[in-house]
């Protein structure tokens, strides 16, 4: 989005419309002028894409990426919010899981500490090469043939919503750490995630030449690679 030479009046213009503006970006290009005008402008969140948490991951993963010039350039836009008395942008952190990424996720929070970002998203993977068409992490959890038969063995484990409190998650350790197949209690009693989310909450993608879609994904005609294919 950053490229786009007017994307700080976009953002403007949907401000004075009076809806909610969210933008994902690599924060590569968020130099001064441009995080100022975002600040003045009202963004409400500025999402940054990272795919490792050490500079030699997220640089293999995205070429021509530096991880050090994205914290500095997050730091610079939190330190231009402060100087206008501004509580906007939000900060947070997407995180897309491989293979080869997934065992960084322990640096994760410090990373998202140090960049000031209030939350992180985790996904999985779409492959739009054949480079990356092996790094997904999600072959049996796909595959029809897979099912779970629980037993008194290895029960199912129906998790409810609960705080994240110490105590709380070394008791649920204690359950979970003898295995079993997982379940969380909204998924039965909410049909919410047959929905698509982006249409659900009323979503609108804007591209860089204006065109609308109701998700990001819609906008573009790529390959993708699919178990493999």
């Amino acid at each position: 989005p950053l490229v786009h030479p007017h994307i700080v009046e976009m953002i403007g213009e949907a401000k004075d419309l009076g809806v909610k503006t969210e933008l994902i970006t690599n924060g590569l290009l968020l130099n001064p002028e441009v995080a100022e005008g975002l600040v003045l402008a009202g963004l409400d969140t500025l999402v940054v894409s990272v795919d490792g948490t050490t500079p030699e991951t997220h640089e293999a993963i995205r070429p021509g990426a530096n991880l050090s010039k994205v914290r500095e350039n997050m730091n610079r836009l939190r330190a231009i919010s402060r100087k206008h008395f501004s509580q906007t942008p939000k900060i947070g952190i997407e995180y897309v899981l491989t293979r080869r990424n997934i065992s960084e996720l322990s640096g994760l929070r410090q990373l998202a500490y140090s960049m000031g970002a209030s939350f992180i998203i985790l996904t999985n993977i779409l492959p739009y090469t054949e480079e990356f068409k092996d790094e997904i992490l999600y072959w049996s959890s796909t595959r029809s043939s897979y099912s779970f038969l629980a037993s008194q063995w290895i029960p199912e484990i129906v998790l409810p919503r609960i705080d994240a409190k110490l105590e709380y998650l070394t008791a649920l350790s204690g359950v979970l750490k003898h295995g079993g197949g997982i379940d969380l209690l909204p998924r039965r009693l909410v049909r919410s995630y047959d929905r698509c989310p982006f249409i659900w909450d009323g979503t609108t993608a804007v591209g860089w030449n204006g065109e609308t879609s109701p998700c990001i994904a819609l906008m573009h005609s790529c390959t993708c690679y699919v178990m493999g294919r």
